[in-house]
């Protein structure tokens, strides 16, 4: 007798409610600075609504497209202070799938003659897009760690907590939709790998590596780790003779890197046609006058680089305003890489081996990691930014790590380490985004910042107190969450309790 059909176990189902809470908190804190933020003030802004501008009346623009800032008020304002070459669409080189997103609100925006409306909608597409990054994330967790569901609860919460991602989530950015569309290509190549490649599996990847490629030339990184990781996912769980087996997961690969490549690649064409590289960089880079710094080598040797992708990670509240940063932020990040360096003791001690098909999704994103930073390198070494918002493609992995290493700290078992560091990411992010708001709203004596860069947005003050509601009920939902994870099992409770593990069926020899 088999027993009545059960859903979820209890701890799946707090797994989800934490995620959720996660979601929450991110979008509670992206929106307050969506709609605190001046619009504009972020140097790309401009350039990215201009596409959208241009895109919308159903042309492409390149980097040397005037901005029409003639459509908009606040833009054409914002232009008039700029200098000639920040006055055309320079984020032209890239891809133009978030431009075509946002150019619905912002051309309904203009139509209806609320562009500023428009504008803030847009803003706030945007934070759906990350915060649809953040399940990804929660879902990425449970493929690579999936013994440990505390794991999926506080990396989905680091994630949101990561201030990069608050802060570029909040301003039209293309940062967003590559987060979201890599780290989903990753969740479904890892569980590719570990599980094996089904047709639905082979058509969501093919189409989140279509959507990173889309968007940034960065996704090109993702497309190449989707493929290769559909080819051997083929390998690992196909039992067919190996001619057959090879063809089918040259087959796979060919379906995923041939979706991209008919979606993106007349773009990438074009860009080499009318600036003489695939990405355009190098048009850029003249455009504004940028000297090169030396060799890959020597960039990747200077303390002056990882301090620029380190500080900003935690603390861009000063960066974007040109005033040096003093913050200290950045060392929560060695909490964690402690509980790393732990971790990895106790596994050469143990000697223990994953599976082949974890090990090589663990490799996927520790890849894209790596790659992401060397054309960061490469970019900054030709006279470019090394933004960390370059990175947040890889973040899911950096939050999934994350979150091992804090369970590996003592403590870790019963998650205090990871709710104590989702309790300072919080208030973290919201130092950092007072210090922002005051140094850029420049409220007069006596005056918050928070309130007065609510007024200039049109937005009343009370709506301070819902937003530190949901605030703390997605903190309450995460720490909750990672508490009914990490109990242990009531004797005699099984997986219901215990494990999500499938139970074997109950016949009535067992029974008896």
């Amino acid at each position: 007798m088999r027993p009545a059909a059960a859903g979820p176990s209890p701890r799946r189902i707090a797994v989800r409610i934490g995620v959720a809470g996660a979601v929450l908190t991110f979008a509670t804190l992206a929106m307050l600075q969506a709609l605190t933020i001046a619009l504009f003030q972020p140097q790309d802004e401009q350039a990215h609504v201009g596409y959208a501008l241009v895109l919308g009346h159903g042309r492409l623009p390149t980097v040397g497209t005037p901005i029409p800032g003639h459509e908009i008020d606040r833009l054409e304002r914002r232009l008039a202070r700029s200098r000639a070459a920040s006055r055309t669409v320079w984020t032209a080189n890239h891809p133009p799938l978030y431009h075509a997103l946002i150019a619905v609100p912002v051309r309904l925006g203009v139509a209806t003659r609320h562009a500023d409306g428009g504008l803030y909608a847009a803003r706030l597409l945007t934070v759906g897009l990350a915060a649809a990054g953040v399940v990804a994330v929660g879902a990425l967790a449970r493929r690579l760690v999936p013994a440990r569901p505390e794991v999926a609860v506080a990396a989905a919460g680091l994630a949101a907590l990561t201030p990069v991602l608050v802060r570029t989530s909040a301003v039209l950015y293309t940062d967003a939709l590559a987060f979201l569309s890599a780290t989903a290509a990753l969740a479904l190549a890892a569980g590719a790998l570990i599980d094996g490649l089904t047709p639905r599996r082979l058509l969501w990847l093919a189409v989140a590596c279509s959507a990173a490629a889309a968007t940034r030339i960065s996704g090109l990184l993702v497309v190449g780790i989707g493929a290769l990781a559909a080819a051997l996912a083929v390998w690992l769980h196909d039992r067919r003779p190996r001619p057959r087996r090879v063809l089918r997961a040259l087959g796979a690969a060919v379906v995923v890197a041939g979706a991209a490549a008919s979606a993106c690649v007349w773009f990438y064409l074009r860009n080499r046609s009318l600036y003489g590289s695939f990405s355009g960089a190098g048009e850029l880079l003249a455009r504004f006058g940028r000297d090169e710094r030396g060799s890959l080598v020597h960039v990747l040797a200077t303390p002056g680089f990882w301090d620029k992708q380190l500080q900003p990670f935690f603390d861009g509240s000063v960066v974007l305003v040109g005033v040096k940063d003093t913050s200290r932020f950045w060392l929560l990040a060695l909490v964690p890489a402690a509980g790393l360096a732990l971790a990895g003791l106790r596994w050469l001690a143990r000697r223990s081996r994953p599976g082949t098909g974890t090990l090589l999704a663990w490799l996927a994103g520790a890849g894209l990691l790596v790659l992401l930073e060397l054309t960061v390198a490469d970019f900054y070494r030709h006279g470019g930014n090394a933004h960390s918002r370059y990175l947040l493609p890889a973040l899911g992995v950096l939050a999934v790590a994350s979150a091992a290493g804090l369970g590996a700290l003592p403590g870790g078992r019963r998650a205090l380490p990871a709710a104590a560091m989702l309790l300072a990411l919080t208030a973290v992010n919201l130092v950092v985004w007072y210090r922002f708001l005051a140094l850029t709203v420049r409220p007069p004596d006596g005056a918050n910042a928070v309130t007065s860069a609510l007024d200039a947005a049109g937005v009343p003050g009370w709506v301070l107190v819902p937003a530190g509601v949901t605030l703390a009920v997605g903190l309450a939902a995460q720490l909750w969450a990672l508490r009914v994870v990490t109990a242990p099992a009531r004797p005699g409770a099984g997986a219901v309790a215990g494990t999500d593990a499938p139970q074997p069926p109950v016949t009535t020899a067992s029974a008896r």
